[in-house]
């Protein structure tokens, strides 16, 4: 069968016995899920057993590349990985930039199935349909950097390489994998999963193509879009100064501020001046680096000008060293090499950064005492290198960090993480919704069926008074709403709202939208998917596929994909209960002589638990969900063409006769 975008092949390599075998993608298939997010997900309901193990032999790990991946597409450059997560234990997406999506399709695939578990180090290496198992025992104890530059070395750099450093190899729970050295994928375990499978890499390409079935109007939308990007008049802003330059003050607040109370005053004028957008441009920023085809660029490659670490090269989006200031280092260098550290060790600098901050609170709260700590200074930047180098290789207390919030539960017990600690659904909440205001993209962190992951779901960003802002005003929401395809009759009940913005039935349509992107295969930084709209999405899905859809058919396309990864967790056991903030996040935070709570997005009220449950309320009658446990019903399941899923429900006792 002859296929346009799509390559039309599933690859499956079995680590265990060491076979590889292929299967034809199912057409029905693609057009029912679109690709990536959508099929990965149909994918791990079918593969992966309820109540599985995370890390253990039957968890596969699925990757995958949408149909716009490997073209022309400005953008489409995204994949996504999915698993059992082994620091969640939920089932869910992990996106990666850079170019492995269009590099596995110019071999020949479009989703990639990793089963059981290798005896000794391997890599995979899959070149024009060419699929090997190779010996890795010369790579593994090596960094994510040096793995890459190694295999670029042997098989050509126009190859993409999926690495992991020591941290993966170690199984560290939140560890995660790199793409081509300049973006991570995988930040709830997928380096631990590879590790734990043996698997220190994948690397593929090859000289295949994409199929486009009407070349002309494929084209025509391209340069519509680029038109409309060179137009946007902040991209040369970003392009010159990056996410630090256009958003230190956002980025301060929802990053730098702690999840803990503290009696140390976080001054941002002082944090400007030690890391902020000049000194980043002055000494550390080297270069611009965007994912192939993007028109706009997030990345920066780094170079550090002066002192110990003089020379470094290091590939980061600047707004991560917001991280450093969060531990209190002392200036740039040390945190460009605190974020260099953990890139190459293949270590969540989310996780870790947030769990220093936790152990740290737990010893001024006297919980735990100094001399656990083994010498660790919150803001002393050679104690806090040890103590990362502790955690990767899971020595003494850092072995704590390396379990997430499951480490803290083995030392002070399960009632103290859940009074104190800052986690959702078993991961850690990367943003503090208590300083930055509370938005769709904060409601997701609890509502997102995955967890806290960043950024999923909350697609709230839009272009308005040089800044990108969330949901700023009705007047600006409805833009946004109709560009995402929501329909006039729900806009005017998101509209309806004492907080002016009903971001619990705002929150579903921007779920359903990230699927749509997600599953086409496009980034979803707000610097470049602020440009699609989803009637150009259709368009774009058609002219390249050959298969005709309409605004309607690819919404509800997405509402599929989503639904689908909530009936996989669902499937886990999980519920309403789960999708709740932590207990922590209801107290006034005082930093300093600062105090945050809680509070809406236009500082309309402070939340209480109870607005809260209203909230989700809203989200799930929105969703067609039942409210009492949060999760889809049977009606919306076959409404959304997953008959299978809502039977597997009823066999399973979920559904009641």
């Amino acid at each position: 069968m002859n296929y346009n975008g799509y390559m039309g092949k599933i690859l499956y390599v079995n680590l265990t016995n060491r076979s590889i075998h292929e299967e034809e993608l199912d057409i029905n298939l693609a057009e029912s899920f679109i690709g990536d997010f959508g099929i990965n997900a149909k994918l791990a309901y079918d593969l992966i057993k309820p109540g599985i193990e995370t890390l253990s032999m039957g968890d596969p790990i699925i990757i995958g590349a949408g149909p716009l991946a490997g073209t022309l597409m400005p953008g489409a450059s995204r994949c996504t990985a999915w698993s059992k997560w082994p620091v969640s234990s939920t089932i869910g997406p992990a996106g990666g930039p850079m170019n492995f999506g269009g590099n596995l399709k110019y071999a020949g695939y479009d989703h990639l199935v990793v089963t059981g578990k290798s005896n000794t180090p391997v890599y995979i290496k899959i070149s024009d349909e060419d699929v090997e198992i190779c010996d890795a025992g010369y790579f593994w104890g090596r960094d994510t950097y040096e793995t890459t530059d190694k295999l670029w070395a042997k098989y050509g750099i126009r190859n993409s390489v999926i690495s992991i450093g020591e941290a993966g190899e170690n199984i560290v729970k939140i560890s995660l994998a790199l793409i081509d050295k300049q973006g991570s994928i995988g930040r709830f375990g997928l380096g631990a999963l590879m590790g734990s499978k043996k698997l220190k890499a994948i690397i593929t390409g090859g000289k295949k193509r994409v199929q486009i079935y009407n070349h002309t109007k494929f084209l025509q939308l391209i340069d519509e879009m680029l038109k409309e990007v060179r137009d946007w008049p902040l991209r040369d802003e970003l392009l010159e100064k990056g996410y630090m330059g256009l958003n230190f003050d956002r980025y301060f607040y929802s990053i730098v501020i702690p999840n803990y109370p503290t009696d140390q005053n976080i001054d941002i004028e002082t944090s400007r001046k030690k890391f902020g957008p000049n000194i980043y441009q002055q000494k550390i920023k080297k270069a611009r680096l965007a994912c192939p085809g993007c028109p706009t660029a997030c990345r920066d490659i780094e170079q550090i000008r002066e002192g110990e670490y003089v020379g470094q090269i290091a590939y980061h989006q600047s707004f991560t060293h917001n991280y450093p200031i969060k531990l209190k280092l002392k200036s740039a260098e040390e945190g460009a090499n605190y974020l260099d550290l953990c890139e190459r060790f293949g270590i969540d600098k989310m996780a870790v950064t947030q769990g220093m901050g936790f152990l740290n609170y737990l010893n001024e709260q006297g919980i735990i005492p100094k001399k656990e700590l083994e010498g660790f200074e919150f803001g002393n930047w050679e104690s806090t290198r040890n103590l990362l180098k502790k955690t990767v290789y899971k020595q003494g207390i850092g072995g704590l960090l390396a379990d997430g919030r499951e480490g803290f539960v083995k030392r002070v017990g399960t009632e103290l993480v859940e009074t104190l600690g800052h986690y959702i659904k078993g991961a850690d909440c990367w943003i503090n919704p208590r300083s930055s205001g509370f938005s769709p993209m904060q409601l997701d962190l609890a509502l997102n069926p995955m967890g806290p992951i960043s950024g999923k779901g909350g697609f709230t960003r839009m272009r308005h008074s040089g800044a990108f802002i969330a949901s700023s005003s009705p007047g600006l929401f409805k833009k946004f709403a109709r560009r995402i395809g929501i329909p006039e009759e729900k806009i005017f009940l998101i509209l309806d709202s004492p907080f002016k913005i009903n971001i619990g039935r705002h929150l579903r349509h921007s779920q359903d939208f990230f699927a749509i992107c997600s599953s086409l295969g496009l980034c979803l930084r707000a610097h470049l998917s602020q440009f699609y709209y989803i009637d150009k999405l259709a368009d774009l899905y058609s002219a390249v596929t050959g298969i005709e859809k309409d605004t309607d058919q690819l919404k509800k396309a997405g509402e599929r994909a989503w639904n689908m990864l909530a009936a996989l967790n669902v499937r886990e056991g999980q519920s309403r209960e789960d999708a709740k903030f932590p207990k922590i996040a209801f107290n006034n935070l005082k930093i300093g002589d600062k105090e945050f709570r809680m509070k809406d997005q236009f500082g309309i009220k402070y939340l209480t638990e109870e607005d809260i449950e209203q909230i989700k309320n809203d989200y799930y009658n929105e969703s067609g969900w039942e409210q009492k446990r949060g999760i889809p019903t049977k009606d919306t399941l076959a409404r959304l063409g997953l008959v299978d899923v809502a039977e597997d429900f009823k066999n399973r006792g979920i559904f009641d006769e």
